[in-house]
């Protein structure tokens, strides 16, 4: 299950976007500049100044902001076309395309290359990493997998399916922290003080792994969330609190389509016979081989006759 490659529904719900050459273009520019997210250097952007104009002209964010500049021409002119256009489309760009300010005004082009690139890129990466481990979590677990190819072959519904992401988000939150939050006013947390202007950032990691909270933290075990569903401030790879990823409902969604879809038509076995290690991957924590797995036919029981 290799996530290098952007996915190409992501391309479709996203910009409305079908296969063609410009999908194909701008898949590619955006994939490498992904990619570049595995250098450890891109973390150390150059600080403003001459130097830094130096550097991105001919150090190693050159090839990365060449991309860049490759990816949003494209964007700009499929934002300028579909501004024309006149047809019913129910995609993301169109519904920004129709969004307004407080003053009426118009979203800008600037501002829907914003909105569109964090969309997809914070979308899919994320997306993808999950379906990653639930993946690699998968075929290392025969009774989890047999239990979900079980459900998926029957029709009793998809609670198991979305057990099954719940647990994989909880054991590996490919975003370790949650969004961070500023203390406007003293307040106490665990018999710590914390005063104002201080930054407290919840450790999904830590907190999903709290035996106190999730018996038997460290197995793979979908069953905990059709017993319990997972907790508003116990279960934050989305975020806790009132203050949530909005695409949360979709990429659950789209991880229990792609989950079917796959165990629907393939059987699925490990490449290799020990668990893949963590690694970091932009901003995410992924798989370090990419969860790779072998697919074949699968072996499905004989219909009786008659």
């Amino acid at each position: 299950m290799e996530q290098r490659k952007l996915m190409l529904p992501a391309f479709h719900g996203v910009f409305g976007l079908d296969p063609g050459e410009r999908l194909d273009l701008l898949r590619e520019r955006l994939s490498a500049m992904l990619a570049f997210g595995d250098r450890p250097i891109s973390l150390l952007p150059p600080p403003p100044g001459p130097l830094a104009t130096v550097l991105e002209r001919r150090g190693p964010f050159a090839g990365f902001l060449r991309l860049q500049e490759e990816a949003d021409e494209l964007l700009f002119e499929l934002i300028d076309e579909r501004r024309r256009e006149e047809a019913e489309r129910d995609d993301i760009l169109s519904m920004l395309l129709d969004a307004r300010h407080e003053d009426e005004s118009p979203m800008s082009a600037q501002e829907l290359r914003d909105e569109l690139m964090t969309l997809l890129v914070a979308g899919h990466e994320t997306t993808a990493s999950t379906l990653a481990w639930t993946f690699e979590r998968l075929v290392r677990l025969p009774t989890v997998l047999a239990r979900l190819t079980e459900e998926i072959a029957g029709s009793d519904g998809d609670a198991y399916i979305t057990a099954t992401v719940q647990e994989a988000l909880r054991r590996r939150p490919v975003l370790p922290n949650a969004a961070p939050r500023l203390v406007k006013q003293p307040l106490e947390v665990g018999g710590w003080r914390y005063p104002t202007d201080v930054c407290l950032v919840p450790n999904a990691y830590l907190l999903h792994h709290d035996r106190e909270i999730h018996a038997d933290p460290y197995s793979f075990r979908p069953e905990r969330f059709l017993e319990e569903p997972p907790g508003t401030y116990t279960w934050i790879p989305f975020g806790g609190g009132r203050r949530r990823c909005i695409g949360a409902s979709f990429a659950m969604l789209e991880m229990k389509i792609v989950i079917r879809s796959m165990l629907a038509a393939q059987a699925v076995e490990p490449v290799a016979p020990r668990p893949e290690r963590a690694r970091r991957r932009n901003i995410t924590i992924t798989p370090e081989a990419g969860s790779r797995v072998t697919l074949s036919a699968p072996q499905r029981e004989p219909v009786p006759s008659g």
